[in-house]
Protein backbone atom coordinates (compact mmCIF):
# COMPACT_ATOMS: atom_id res chain seq x y z
CA UNK A 1 0.00 0.00 0.00
CA UNK A 2 1.18 3.71 -0.46
CA UNK A 3 2.04 6.04 1.86
CA UNK A 4 -0.39 8.61 3.08
CA UNK A 5 1.89 11.48 3.89
CA UNK A 6 4.59 12.46 1.72
CA UNK A 7 7.13 15.12 1.35
CA UNK A 8 8.40 16.21 -2.03
CA UNK A 9 11.94 17.91 -1.53
CA UNK A 10 13.06 19.97 -4.37
CA UNK A 11 16.26 21.98 -4.59
CA UNK A 12 15.61 24.47 -6.97
CA UNK A 13 13.62 27.70 -6.15
CA UNK A 14 9.96 27.09 -6.52
CA UNK A 15 10.30 31.16 -7.84
CA UNK A 16 12.06 30.53 -10.91
CA UNK A 17 11.02 28.58 -13.88
CA UNK A 18 12.66 25.14 -14.53
CA UNK A 19 11.96 21.30 -15.20
CA UNK A 20 12.64 19.93 -12.35
CA UNK A 21 9.99 22.34 -10.31
CA UNK A 22 7.22 22.38 -12.56
CA UNK A 23 7.95 18.74 -12.13
CA UNK A 24 7.82 18.54 -8.21
CA UNK A 25 4.92 20.07 -8.57
CA UNK A 26 2.90 18.89 -11.26
CA UNK A 27 3.65 15.78 -8.85
CA UNK A 28 2.56 17.28 -5.69
CA UNK A 29 -1.18 18.52 -7.71
CA UNK A 30 -1.38 14.85 -9.07
CA UNK A 31 -1.05 13.25 -5.88
CA UNK A 32 -2.94 14.83 -3.90
CA UNK A 33 -5.95 14.29 -6.21
CA UNK A 34 -5.20 10.80 -5.64
CA UNK A 35 -5.87 10.87 -1.86
CA UNK A 36 -2.24 11.67 -0.60
CA UNK A 37 -1.45 14.26 2.06
CA UNK A 38 1.62 16.50 0.18
CA UNK A 39 3.99 19.24 1.00
CA UNK A 40 6.71 20.42 -1.07
CA UNK A 41 9.90 21.71 0.50
CA UNK A 42 12.06 23.89 -1.32
CA UNK A 43 13.69 26.86 -1.58
CA UNK A 44 11.70 30.25 -3.10
CA UNK A 45 12.32 34.27 -3.63
CA UNK A 46 9.18 34.94 -3.90
CA UNK A 47 5.64 33.54 -4.36
CA UNK A 48 6.18 29.64 -5.99
CA UNK A 49 5.18 29.82 -9.82
CA UNK A 50 2.24 27.67 -10.45
CA UNK A 51 1.69 26.06 -6.86
CA UNK A 52 -2.05 26.04 -7.13
CA UNK A 53 -3.26 24.21 -4.37
CA UNK A 54 0.15 22.72 -3.24
CA UNK A 55 1.29 23.33 0.13
CA UNK A 56 4.95 24.57 0.20
CA UNK A 57 7.09 25.15 2.64
CA UNK A 58 10.21 28.06 1.76
CA UNK A 59 13.21 26.56 2.86
CA UNK A 60 14.89 30.37 2.06
CA UNK A 61 16.07 32.32 -0.60
CA UNK A 62 18.03 30.62 -3.64
CA UNK A 63 21.58 31.38 -4.69
CA UNK A 64 22.82 31.11 -8.44
CA UNK A 65 25.10 28.60 -8.88
CA UNK A 66 26.60 27.52 -12.50
CA UNK A 67 25.60 24.21 -13.47
CA UNK A 68 25.54 21.14 -16.25
CA UNK A 69 26.61 24.97 -18.76
CA UNK A 70 23.19 26.50 -16.77
CA UNK A 71 22.75 28.58 -13.66
CA UNK A 72 20.67 26.76 -11.51
CA UNK A 73 18.75 28.73 -8.10
CA UNK A 74 20.17 26.37 -5.62
CA UNK A 75 19.12 26.70 -2.28
CA UNK A 76 22.08 26.66 0.08
CA UNK A 77 22.03 28.66 2.96
CA UNK A 78 21.70 27.25 6.03
CA UNK A 79 18.12 26.98 6.49
CA UNK A 80 18.26 25.33 3.20
CA UNK A 81 19.82 22.43 4.55
CA UNK A 82 16.75 22.01 7.19
CA UNK A 83 15.21 18.54 7.37
CA UNK A 84 11.34 18.55 7.30
CA UNK A 85 10.54 17.33 10.57
CA UNK A 86 8.13 14.21 11.62
CA UNK A 87 4.72 13.26 10.23
CA UNK A 88 5.53 12.06 6.60
CA UNK A 89 5.70 8.23 6.01
CA UNK A 90 7.75 8.67 3.22
CA UNK A 91 10.32 11.58 1.47
CA UNK A 92 11.02 12.15 -1.83
CA UNK A 93 14.26 14.15 -3.09
CA UNK A 94 14.39 15.56 -6.57
CA UNK A 95 17.60 15.53 -7.42
CA UNK A 96 18.55 13.64 -4.35
CA UNK A 97 22.39 14.26 -4.25
CA UNK A 98 22.32 17.99 -5.14
CA UNK A 99 24.14 19.84 -2.15
CA UNK A 100 21.45 21.48 0.42
CA UNK A 101 17.98 20.39 1.19
CA UNK A 102 18.18 16.88 -0.45
CA UNK A 103 21.44 15.71 0.62
CA UNK A 104 20.71 16.92 3.62
CA UNK A 105 17.56 15.30 4.14
CA UNK A 106 19.02 12.02 2.84
CA UNK A 107 21.78 12.01 5.14
CA UNK A 108 19.23 12.20 8.14
CA UNK A 109 16.37 10.52 6.90
CA UNK A 110 14.55 7.98 9.03
CA UNK A 111 11.97 6.76 7.11
CA UNK A 112 12.27 5.54 3.32
CA UNK A 113 13.53 7.68 0.57
CA UNK A 114 12.75 7.80 -2.74
CA UNK A 115 14.93 9.36 -5.34
CA UNK A 116 14.48 10.82 -8.45
CA UNK A 117 17.49 11.90 -10.43
CA UNK A 118 16.32 14.41 -13.18
CA UNK A 119 20.23 15.51 -14.80
CA UNK A 120 21.81 14.67 -18.73
CA UNK A 121 25.75 14.51 -19.43
CA UNK A 122 28.19 13.09 -20.73
CA UNK A 123 30.28 12.61 -17.17
CA UNK A 124 29.50 14.30 -13.93
CA UNK A 125 32.82 15.73 -12.06
CA UNK A 126 30.65 15.59 -8.77
CA UNK A 127 29.90 11.70 -9.06
CA UNK A 128 33.19 11.31 -10.32
CA UNK A 129 34.71 12.63 -6.84
CA UNK A 130 32.29 12.00 -4.28
CA UNK A 131 31.43 8.64 -5.47
CA UNK A 132 32.92 7.48 -1.97
CA UNK A 133 31.41 9.83 0.28
CA UNK A 134 27.83 9.09 -1.60
CA UNK A 135 27.61 5.63 -2.48
CA UNK A 136 26.43 4.44 1.37
CA UNK A 137 23.24 7.51 0.56
CA UNK A 138 23.06 6.00 -3.11
CA UNK A 139 22.27 2.50 -0.69
CA UNK A 140 20.22 4.01 2.38
CA UNK A 141 17.53 5.24 -0.61
CA UNK A 142 14.68 2.43 -0.69
CA UNK A 143 13.71 3.27 -4.18
CA UNK A 144 15.18 4.88 -7.27
CA UNK A 145 13.95 6.62 -10.75
CA UNK A 146 15.36 8.58 -13.55
CA UNK A 147 12.88 10.54 -16.11
CA UNK A 148 14.68 9.37 -18.86
CA UNK A 149 17.02 7.05 -20.15
CA UNK A 150 19.82 9.72 -20.61
CA UNK A 151 19.27 10.42 -16.94
CA UNK A 152 19.65 6.65 -15.86
CA UNK A 153 22.63 6.79 -18.14
CA UNK A 154 24.27 9.16 -16.22
CA UNK A 155 23.87 7.89 -12.31
CA UNK A 156 24.58 4.66 -13.56
CA UNK A 157 27.89 5.19 -14.70
CA UNK A 158 29.03 5.72 -11.55
CA UNK A 159 26.29 3.98 -9.14
CA UNK A 160 25.60 0.76 -9.95
CA UNK A 161 22.07 -0.71 -8.86
CA UNK A 162 18.40 -0.34 -9.62
CA UNK A 163 16.74 2.70 -11.26
CA UNK A 164 13.71 2.56 -12.85
CA UNK A 165 12.37 5.16 -15.45
CA UNK A 166 9.66 7.33 -14.75
CA UNK A 167 9.16 9.89 -17.26
CA UNK A 168 8.18 13.44 -16.54
CA UNK A 169 4.48 14.32 -17.76
CA UNK A 170 2.23 17.54 -18.30
CA UNK A 171 -1.33 18.20 -17.36
CA UNK A 172 -2.53 17.03 -21.22
CA UNK A 173 -6.50 18.19 -19.95
CA UNK A 174 -5.21 22.27 -19.39
CA UNK A 175 -2.96 22.26 -22.05
CA UNK A 176 -5.39 20.39 -25.03
CA UNK A 177 -7.53 23.42 -24.98
CA UNK A 178 -5.73 25.44 -26.53
CA UNK A 179 -5.38 23.26 -29.11
CA UNK A 180 -8.59 25.23 -31.32
CA UNK A 181 -5.94 28.06 -31.25
CA UNK A 182 -3.25 25.84 -32.72
CA UNK A 183 -5.52 24.98 -35.14
CA UNK A 184 -6.62 28.24 -36.24
CA UNK A 185 -3.12 29.66 -35.92
CA UNK A 186 -1.99 26.77 -38.59
CA UNK A 187 -4.82 27.98 -40.72
CA UNK A 188 -3.99 30.99 -40.87
CA UNK A 189 -0.39 30.94 -42.00
CA UNK A 190 -1.97 28.49 -44.99
CA UNK A 191 -4.74 31.13 -45.47
CA UNK A 192 -2.27 34.76 -44.97
CA UNK A 193 1.28 33.36 -44.78
CA UNK A 194 1.10 34.32 -41.63
CA UNK A 195 2.50 32.87 -38.35
CA UNK A 196 4.34 33.20 -35.03
CA UNK A 197 7.23 30.69 -34.37
CA UNK A 198 8.12 30.03 -30.59
CA UNK A 199 11.30 29.29 -28.37
CA UNK A 200 10.65 28.78 -24.92
CA UNK A 201 13.89 28.36 -22.38
CA UNK A 202 16.90 29.97 -20.72
CA UNK A 203 18.64 32.24 -23.00
CA UNK A 204 21.51 30.74 -22.87
CA UNK A 205 23.88 28.17 -25.37
CA UNK A 206 22.41 25.18 -24.01
CA UNK A 207 19.43 26.00 -25.16
CA UNK A 208 20.03 27.27 -28.33
CA UNK A 209 18.18 30.58 -28.49
CA UNK A 210 20.87 31.89 -31.16
CA UNK A 211 20.05 29.03 -33.45
CA UNK A 212 16.65 29.87 -33.12
CA UNK A 213 16.83 32.91 -34.18
CA UNK A 214 19.51 32.97 -36.56
CA UNK A 215 17.39 30.12 -38.69
CA UNK A 216 14.39 32.60 -38.34
CA UNK A 217 16.56 35.46 -40.25
CA UNK A 218 17.24 32.75 -42.83
CA UNK A 219 13.67 32.34 -43.04
CA UNK A 220 12.09 35.70 -42.98
CA UNK A 221 12.67 36.85 -46.74
CA UNK A 222 11.06 33.14 -47.83
CA UNK A 223 8.20 33.71 -45.39
CA UNK A 224 7.56 37.94 -45.00
CA UNK A 225 4.56 37.22 -42.99
CA UNK A 226 6.91 35.12 -39.84
CA UNK A 227 7.41 36.23 -36.83
CA UNK A 228 9.40 34.79 -33.52
CA UNK A 229 8.44 35.08 -29.93
CA UNK A 230 11.41 34.25 -27.34
CA UNK A 231 10.46 33.32 -24.10
CA UNK A 232 12.82 33.81 -21.36
CA UNK A 233 15.78 35.65 -19.97
CA UNK A 234 19.50 34.75 -19.30
CA UNK A 235 23.14 36.13 -20.36
CA UNK A 236 22.21 35.85 -23.72
CA UNK A 237 19.64 38.62 -24.27
CA UNK A 238 20.98 41.74 -25.37
CA UNK A 239 23.22 39.78 -28.19
CA UNK A 240 19.70 38.38 -28.81
CA UNK A 241 18.40 41.69 -28.93
CA UNK A 242 21.17 43.19 -31.39
CA UNK A 243 20.95 40.41 -33.62
CA UNK A 244 17.20 40.35 -33.82
CA UNK A 245 17.49 44.35 -35.40
CA UNK A 246 18.14 42.62 -38.37
CA UNK A 247 14.26 41.77 -38.85
CA UNK A 248 12.78 44.42 -37.02
CA UNK A 249 9.93 44.48 -35.13
CA UNK A 250 9.40 40.54 -36.13
CA UNK A 251 11.12 39.39 -33.31
CA UNK A 252 9.30 39.69 -29.83
CA UNK A 253 11.44 39.12 -26.26
CA UNK A 254 8.75 38.73 -24.32
CA UNK A 255 10.88 37.68 -21.24
CA UNK A 256 9.90 35.02 -18.50
CA UNK A 257 6.28 34.20 -18.64
CA UNK A 258 4.45 31.48 -16.52
CA UNK A 259 0.74 30.56 -16.03
CA UNK A 260 -1.70 31.80 -18.31
CA UNK A 261 0.24 34.13 -19.92
CA UNK A 262 2.65 31.17 -21.44
CA UNK A 263 -0.61 29.25 -22.21
CA UNK A 264 -2.17 32.43 -24.28
CA UNK A 265 0.97 32.70 -26.11
CA UNK A 266 2.09 28.62 -26.72
CA UNK A 267 -1.89 28.21 -28.07
CA UNK A 268 -1.08 30.76 -30.90
CA UNK A 269 1.91 29.64 -32.22
CA UNK A 270 2.18 28.15 -35.26
CA UNK A 271 5.45 26.38 -34.08
CA UNK A 272 7.80 25.19 -31.20
CA UNK A 273 11.80 25.65 -32.19
CA UNK A 274 13.65 23.82 -29.50
CA UNK A 275 17.11 23.77 -30.90
CA UNK A 276 18.94 23.14 -27.74
CA UNK A 277 22.75 21.99 -28.00
CA UNK A 278 22.57 19.06 -25.17
CA UNK A 279 22.15 17.97 -21.64
CA UNK A 280 18.46 17.64 -21.93
CA UNK A 281 17.65 14.84 -20.16
CA UNK A 282 14.50 14.42 -21.60
CA UNK A 283 12.28 17.65 -22.93
CA UNK A 284 9.04 18.74 -21.10
CA UNK A 285 8.45 21.80 -23.09
CA UNK A 286 8.56 19.58 -25.52
CA UNK A 287 5.13 17.50 -24.21
CA UNK A 288 3.53 20.92 -23.21
CA UNK A 289 3.33 22.14 -26.89
CA UNK A 290 2.52 18.64 -28.31
CA UNK A 291 -0.46 18.49 -26.05
CA UNK A 292 -1.31 21.95 -27.03
CA UNK A 293 -1.43 20.70 -30.42
CA UNK A 294 1.22 22.89 -31.31
CA UNK A 295 3.94 21.49 -33.97
CA UNK A 296 7.59 20.69 -32.59
CA UNK A 297 10.54 21.20 -34.65
CA UNK A 298 13.54 19.98 -32.68
CA UNK A 299 17.24 19.55 -32.01
CA UNK A 300 18.13 15.81 -32.25
CA UNK A 301 19.51 14.94 -28.89
CA UNK A 302 18.82 12.08 -26.84
CA UNK A 303 16.29 13.42 -24.16
CA UNK A 304 14.06 15.47 -27.18
CA UNK A 305 14.28 11.94 -28.81
CA UNK A 306 12.65 10.32 -26.26
CA UNK A 307 10.11 12.63 -25.06
CA UNK A 308 9.32 13.46 -29.02
CA UNK A 309 8.84 9.77 -29.53
CA UNK A 310 8.90 10.04 -33.77
CA UNK A 311 6.01 12.95 -33.24
CA UNK A 312 8.04 15.94 -33.84
CA UNK A 313 10.92 16.99 -36.60
CA UNK A 314 14.21 16.42 -35.03
CA UNK A 315 17.65 18.27 -37.27
CA UNK A 316 21.04 18.25 -36.07
CA UNK A 317 21.82 20.67 -33.02
CA UNK A 318 23.76 23.55 -33.41
CA UNK A 319 22.72 24.02 -37.11
CA UNK A 320 20.63 27.25 -37.83
CA UNK A 321 19.98 26.26 -41.29
CA UNK A 322 18.93 22.59 -40.85
CA UNK A 323 16.57 24.11 -38.48
CA UNK A 324 15.54 26.67 -40.83
CA UNK A 325 14.88 23.68 -43.59
CA UNK A 326 13.37 21.28 -41.56
CA UNK A 327 10.89 24.15 -40.71
CA UNK A 328 10.13 25.54 -44.19
CA UNK A 329 9.55 22.30 -45.38
CA UNK A 330 6.49 21.58 -42.91
CA UNK A 331 5.17 24.65 -43.60
CA UNK A 332 5.19 24.43 -46.75
CA UNK A 333 3.69 20.73 -47.11
CA UNK A 334 1.40 19.39 -44.71
CA UNK A 335 3.96 18.67 -42.38
CA UNK A 336 2.31 20.92 -39.56
CA UNK A 337 -1.21 19.27 -39.46
CA UNK A 338 0.68 15.82 -39.52
CA UNK A 339 3.10 16.62 -36.76
CA UNK A 340 0.32 18.56 -34.66
CA UNK A 341 -1.41 15.34 -34.53
CA UNK A 342 1.45 12.97 -33.96
CA UNK A 343 2.38 15.25 -31.03
CA UNK A 344 -1.03 14.95 -29.43
CA UNK A 345 -1.12 11.57 -28.94
CA UNK A 346 2.30 11.45 -27.96
CA UNK A 347 1.24 13.67 -24.94
CA UNK A 348 -1.28 11.36 -23.88
CA UNK A 349 0.84 8.88 -22.87
CA UNK A 350 2.64 11.62 -20.61
CA UNK A 351 -0.51 12.70 -18.65
CA UNK A 352 -0.27 13.08 -14.93
CA UNK A 353 -3.13 10.78 -14.65
CA UNK A 354 -0.63 8.00 -16.35
CA UNK A 355 2.76 9.16 -14.81
CA UNK A 356 1.20 9.73 -10.95
CA UNK A 357 0.47 6.09 -10.46
CA UNK A 358 3.74 5.29 -11.13
CA UNK A 359 5.27 6.81 -8.90
CA UNK A 360 2.36 5.30 -6.02
CA UNK A 361 3.86 1.92 -7.31
CA UNK A 362 7.65 3.19 -6.20
CA UNK A 363 6.60 4.17 -3.24
CA UNK A 364 4.92 1.06 -2.38
CA UNK A 365 7.75 -0.56 -3.30
CA UNK A 366 10.19 1.50 -1.27
CA UNK A 367 7.57 0.68 1.72
CA UNK A 368 8.07 -2.93 1.40
CA UNK A 369 11.52 -2.76 1.44
CA UNK A 370 11.39 -0.53 4.42
CA UNK A 371 9.75 -2.76 6.08
CA UNK A 372 11.93 -5.92 4.97
CA UNK A 373 14.94 -4.44 7.13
Amino acid sequence: MAPRRVALICPYSLSRPGGVQTQTLGLARALARAGLEVTVFAPTDGPPLASGEVRVVSLGRSLPVPANLSVAPLGLLPRAWRVPGGGFDLLHLQEPFVPGACLGTLVRARVPVVGTFHASAPASSLYRVARPLLLPLWEKMAARTAVSRPARELVTIYFPGDVRIVPNAVDVASLSRLRREAALARARMRREGRGTLLFVGRLEPRKGADVALRAFLLLEREFPGLGLAVVGSGPMLRGLRVLAKKAGDRVAFLGRLGGEEYLRVLGKSLALLAPARGRESFGVVLLEAMAAGVPVVASDIPGYREAAGGAALLVPPGDPLALASGLASVIEGEGLEELAEKGKARAEQFDWEVVAPMYLEVYAEAERKADAF
